[in-house]
């Protein structure tokens, strides 16, 4: 019998982008903890709608601390639309460690009203 690994989705709206990015550039958006995930995660796919086709992207990371001046981040993938409202990173295999962060880099401009990123994962 084979294993076949249970994926989760984390999904998070962001409402006027622009306005978030002037407070902060990039948004915590999960913290991989010991208590739920002892071996980390891998993330298999990430996505990013906009409410309307637009040109846009966004960089998902993974940070070792949430102090922006101290941790190390390492990219672990950017996704764009061109021209459309939707978009995703098709298949990667991206490693987040136990108290890591993944972060979500915005651009200074969007011309969206919101966005809605996503990623899917499973434990390791």
């Amino acid at each position: 019998m084979a294993f076949v690994p249970q994926t989760f989705t984390y999904s998070k709206t962001i409402i006027t982008p622009e306005d978030a990015h002037t407070v902060i550039a990039d948004i915590p958006l999960l913290d991989i903890d010991a208590t739920w995930a002892p071996g980390g995660i891998t993330i298999i796919k990430a996505g990013l709608k906009t409410d309307a086709d637009s040109t846009y992207s966004v960089t998902f990371q993974a940070w070792t601390t949430s102090d922006t001046s101290t941790s190390d981040r390492d990219t672990l993938s950017t996704v764009a639309t061109s021209s459309s409202a939707a978009a995703d990173s098709g298949a990667i295999t991206q490693n987040v460690d136990t108290d890591e962060i993944v972060f979500l880099g915005l651009p200074a401009t969007t011309g969206s009203n919101f966005i809605e990123v996503w990623f899917t994962y499973i434990l390791r």
